[in-house]
């Protein structure tokens, strides 16, 4: 009797630690992916997201290691899609520098890096686009003052209206296979923008009342044409 007790009994706890082990490790595998190195500019955060849309789910943790190690620049590596750029932003305020460059998306949307005003000592210093980029949608960077983009991908086909909106420090040549929407790159005196590329009739314009600044009659006001 005793024996038949005690194996009923172990039989239980087999299944409970079953049970608990099979708990911890759906929660360990629930919680952010992430990866902190060394570099000469400062700590790097690399965040891996492996699911589009999923990236809200991973702040809490990684916000608080990224202040905790003082990293100012961050990585994400996988996937996103629209709804993850707000997360970004939340994780990387106070970050010099992001880098997409290893994010399967083929569009930066509407707004998706737009400040108001930005201090300088808190600023995006350096932006890196993801390699498979296809679309930069309307006002995406617009007063990003002191961002620079060392180039464009060569998958890029469309920035539309007012994109880069006085990013002052971009400094690059765009690709006449580009095509760009109204003051796309206004306030961008280093930028070198073929008139070819530059689309007289966007249906996709936005108010520049949005932004504070007065509306130009020029679509390539404010850089410099080839």
């Amino acid at each position: 009797m005793k024996n038949k007790l005690f194996k009923i009994l172990a039989f239980l706890f087999i299944l409970l630690a079953g049970f608990t082990c099979n708990t911890v490790c759906t929660h360990t595998y629930a919680l952010p992916t992430f990866e902190i190195t060394s570099s000469e500019a400062g700590n790097v955060m690399t965040v891996y997201n492996e699911e589009a849309g999923r990236l809200f789910g991973k702040f809490c943790v990684v916000r608080e290691q990224i202040h905790e190690h003082e990293c100012k620049h961050i990585a994400i590596v996988g996937r996103m899609n629209v709804s993850d750029f707000n997360s970004l932003l939340l994780l990387a305020m106070g970050c010099k520098s992001i880098d997409l460059s290893n994010v399967e998306i083929d569009i930066i949307p509407y707004k998706a890096f737009f400040v108001k005003f930005e201090p300088r000592e808190r600023a995006l210093e350096k932006l890196v686009l993801p390699s498979k980029l296809k679309r930069i949608d309307g006002m995406a960077f617009a007063n990003r003052f002191f961002m620079k983009i060392d180039n464009l991908p060569s998958s890029l086909e469309f920035i539309d209206n007012d994109a880069f909106l006085n990013c002052f420090e971009l400094d690059f040549i765009v690709p006449e296979k580009i095509k760009i929407g109204k003051r796309a790159f206004y306030g961008c005196p280093n930028v070198h923008v073929s008139p070819c590329s530059i689309m007289q009739n966007d249906e996709q314009f936005v108010p520049d009342a949005e932004v504070g600044v007065q509306p130009q009659n020029h679509p390539g006001d404010g850089c410099l044409l080839l």
